[in-house]
């Protein structure tokens, strides 16, 4: 079993006045992926969607997660990820929306992949904090286990006066841009 913790840290300065926090934990064991976000502090400044299945709705695969308050993590497999390494960006909505895309390599080939059908997470919403916790992904579907895997692993935050915040572990350029692969820091 591999298990990291992680802090995730905004791109640029946010407003003086809004207190946030956001880390989480990545842990990989045998085939299973789990991860664990955790979003704290001001909480009333910021736009979350609400959880689908309270509203008695599904959750569902949905496009372009990322223009709302969206958990993101990035895995490629093999040695340290370039332009050309193949990846996969997944999205968690705490509406308890999902959506996994395929690439190509940097920013190349994006399409849905479709080797893992349904994504299932929980999500807690209190006044302090929300907590999204994606457990048991079989991501031998995905990438051969006998090679080193790499995450970079992010967050949009958007505030409810329509800001958006990018937030990750590592911003290797002054744009925010998951995607890089200077970003897939975490190795399991």
């Amino acid at each position: 079993m591999n298990t990291e913790l992680f802090q995730l840290k905004s791109s640029e300065a946010i407003a003086p006045d809004i207190n946030l926090a956001a880390s989480g934990m990545v842990m990989l064991e045998g085939t299973q992926l789990t991860i664990a976000f955790l979003l704290s502090g001001d909480l009333e400044k910021v736009a979350i969607a609400p959880s689908k299945s309270k509203a008695g709705i599904g959750a569902a695969r949905g496009d372009r997660l990322w223009e709302q308050t969206c958990f993101e993590f990035f895995l490629a497999a093999g040695p340290k990820p370039t332009t050309n390494t193949p990846y996969w960006e997944f999205n968690l909505s705490p509406s308890g929306d999902w959506n996994i895309f395929a690439l190509d390599g940097y920013r190349r080939g994006l399409k849905e992949e479709d080797a893992i059908s349904y994504l299932s997470f929980g999500v807690e919403n209190k006044p302090e904090s929300v907590c999204l916790d994606l457990r048991d992904v079989d991501i031998s579907r995905l990438v051969s286990l006998n090679q080193p895997l790499w995450l970079g692993v992010s967050a949009v935050i958007v505030l409810k006066t329509g800001v958006q915040t990018f937030w990750a572990i590592a911003h290797p350029r002054p744009e925010p841009d998951f995607h890089h692969p200077d970003s897939f820091v975490l190795a399991l």
